[in-house]
């Protein structure tokens, strides 16, 4: 394998009110169909939940990156619905799933050391999901050192463009959780344009398997 800069110059990101902006475009005429996904989706895991180990990593892992990946295909264009949910789900099943135990692993390592570590580590695997579907012939290693290696200079991106939905989470409290199944779609969307947006960002010739 072979390692090189990453990045194109480092140019700059597009802004976060540019990236909702696209993910609002996307869900517009959309949002009833959304929010049936994300409760959907918060019932299959929440039943998980009694089983949270092999539960968490046979199931649920795999339906949370499906309904990750399933808001991109909606920012592309495609129709969300409910079977497009499951076939994205487990699509390279066994690729979502150990590319998601060894990122978990890692992850509880640097948390060990400290939160702060811990959540560094979280948001260099965030784009992990996009890449299982991109690169399905990626080993989980790999698969994790590549987003790691996009998200090099991004990771304060991410975490300010999380840290702009803090008022939507906080409004949600006042509509009894409701408000949740909305904008979780919002989040995932906004989140995939900004996968879109550093992809373009990232030279693929300079990580060769």
């Amino acid at each position: 394998m072979t390692h090189k800069s990453p990045l194109k110059g480092h140019r700059i990101m597009k802004s976060i009110s540019t990236l909702k902006n696209e993910a609002k475009e996307a869900l517009r005429g959309n949002w009833g169909s959304a929010a049936i996904v994300s409760v959907l989706v918060f019932f299959v895991l929440g039943c998980t939940s009694a089983a949270p180990g092999i539960g968490y990593f046979f199931l649920a892992l795999p339906i949370e990156f499906g309904f990750i990946t399933s808001f991109r295909k909606l920012l592309q264009g495609d129709a969300l619905l409910v079977d497009n949910l499951f076939s994205s789900s487990f699509e390279n099943y066994l690729h979502k799933v150990g590319t998601g135990v060894l990122r978990w692993v890692y992850v509880f390592l640097f948390t060990l050391l400290l939160i702060i570590p811990g959540i560094i580590k979280s948001l260099s695997y965030e784009m992990v999901p996009f890449l299982i579907e991109d690169n399905p012939d990626l080993s989980a290693e790999d698969t994790l050192r590549l987003s790691s290696d996009m998200m090099r200079g991004h990771k304060m991106d991410l975490f300010f463009l999380y840290l702009s939905f803090a008022g939507w989470w906080f409004l949600c409290l006042f509509t009894m959780g409701i408000g949740y199944f909305f904008l979780r779609p919002y989040v995932r969307t906004t989140v995939a344009a900004f996968y879109e947006d550093l992809k373009a960002n990232y030279n693929a010739d300079s990580y060769q398997r």
